[in-house]
């Protein structure tokens, strides 16, 4: 593009609001959450890997994003299904 890193990133951040960085953690955890809605039976180390990331690190992202392990996520999402 051009840009020195630093430059890329401060546009980045004008633009979205989050760093580049940031931005595709967030893609990566939404994508995890349409794992898990699409199916329930998928363990967490798949879910992972899929994402192209260490089991321990997703695990890690996913707790201090939305305050719950994926697990603990399946389990809410479950039981959302068994409502409706």
């Amino acid at each position: 593009m051009g840009y020195s890193v630093q430059h890329f990133q401060r546009l980045f951040v004008q633009e979205y609001a989050v760093s580049p960085h940031k931005y595709l953690q967030n893609l990566r955890l939404e994508r995890a959450i349409q794992l898990m809605t699409e199916n329930a039976d998928i363990l967490v180390q798949d879910i992972a890997i899929q994402l192209g990331m260490d089991t321990n690190y997703f695990i890690r992202i996913f707790r201090n994003t939305y305050g719950c392990t994926p697990g603990m996520m399946k389990l809410r999402l479950l039981e959302g299904e068994q409502k409706r």
